[in-house]
């Protein structure tokens, strides 16, 4: 796994040049398994960019910026991402995709509750033969 546009990812656990990034469950063969799934891998790929792990990097001027200068390093962060990663420049008018769900019921997700539906008639009908 890895970014495929490492340049607008500054951040201390990826790799400026690869866009690899430094994740236990990726990198350590005692925790990788095929079945720890696309869910949990986006779910721990989210959490390490929101969390940064200081204890060890693959960028080290985004690591220096992020001990010793945490203002520094979030502005090259944002200058990195663009306007698509700054808060600022979100909003609902200017957004042209859906917002994207992760872990949500399929009716909060934009799907539909009327399979459910159907499938709960289903068994009723089959409970009253």
């Amino acid at each position: 796994v890895r970014f495929a546009s490492p340049k607008r990812v500054y951040h201390p656990n990826v790799c400026p040049k690869s866009g690899g990034i430094c994740m236990d469950i990726l990198n350590d063969s005692h925790i990788w398994s095929p079945s720890i799934g696309i869910e949990r891998l986006l779910v721990s790929v989210a959490s390490l960019l929101s969390e940064p792990r200081p204890e060890h990097g693959l960028n080290q001027e985004a690591l220096e910026h992020l001990r010793n200068n945490p203002g520094v390093y979030a502005a090259r962060a944002s200058e990195a991402a663009g306007p698509i990663g700054s808060a600022a420049t979100r909003t609902p008018s200017t957004s042209s995709s859906p917002p994207i769900f992760v872990g949500t019921p399929a009716g909060l997700a934009g799907g539909s509750d009327d399979n459910n539906e159907n499938n709960n008639d289903n068994n009723d009908n089959d409970n009253n033969d």
